[in-house]
């Protein structure tokens, strides 16, 4: 039997300082590595990652910060 997937969203964006790709995970900091990143499952979920890479984009530390669809 196969197992079903289910599409999830993580939030990546850029970092400023050298251009790396990034995703937030649970400590609230940018990593390159998607080992601990925050899985949005629901739209609220995704709104709140949305709202942190605003927040953080603003404070300068990342760019250009978005979804990327995912399966879990």
């Amino acid at each position: 039997m196969s197992k079903i997937s289910f599409h999830v969203e993580v939030l990546t964006a850029n970092r400023l300082h050298d251009g790396a790709v990034v995703f937030l995970n649970f400590d609230g900091d940018w990593v390159t590595s998607l080992l601990g990143v925050v899985i949005a499952r629901s739209p609220d979920e995704a709104r709140g990652l949305e709202a942190r890479g605003v927040h953080d984009a603003a404070r300068n530390l990342v760019v250009d910060p978005y979804l990327v669809e995912m399966r879990e």
